[in-house]
């Protein structure tokens, strides 16, 4: 795996966003973002190890009000249904699974075996989101206008 493989990442991600919860990415550039509305924005970011012929991480990193969002497409729910605010943070680290189990069959040989861990919800802050922005294997996607960070190490 090298830090080219974020572009593949990015490709993965949108389609299983587009698969599982019917939205839609767009590119977003650090030009484009406006970082003040950021500053007033709750951040959730989900992170999934993986251990096998090597280990990382993949992290994916939203507005807590699009976990919401994402959650309520998967499940056929209305957004303000407790069934979404309930099940919202589970949603996205469902979506991660699924995200690093096709990203890692396509950047590596699909005969290759790993290990993913639970995925892991945590609060996120802005400061945090401006450290991670700034790495080489990072990337930042608009989804339905909201600017989500994914994130590979290894």
């Amino acid at each position: 795996m090298k830090k080219e493989d974020i572009a593949v990442l990015e490709e993965v991600f949108s389609d299983v966003l587009e698969q599982t919860a019917f939205m839609f990415t767009d590119e977003l550039s650090q030009d484009n973002l406006d970082m003040a509305s950021l500053h007033d924005t709750d951040f959730i970011q989900a992170f999934i190890t993986f251990t096998g012929p090597f280990n990382g991480l993949i992290s994916i990193t939203f507005p807590e009000d699009l976990c919401y969002e994402l959650a309520a497409n998967i499940l056929g729910e209305e957004l303000n249904s407790e069934l979404v605010r309930s099940e919202g943070q589970g949603a996205v680290g469902e979506l991660l699974n699924v995200v690093c189990g096709q990203f890692l069959t396509t950047v590596e040989d699909e005969k290759l075996v790993f290990d993913l861990s639970v995925p892991l919800i945590e609060d996120f802050n802005i400061d945090e989101w401006i450290s991670l922005e700034k790495q080489e294997t990072s990337a930042l996607i608009e989804v339905e206008e909201h600017p989500v960070l994914i994130h590979f190490d290894i």
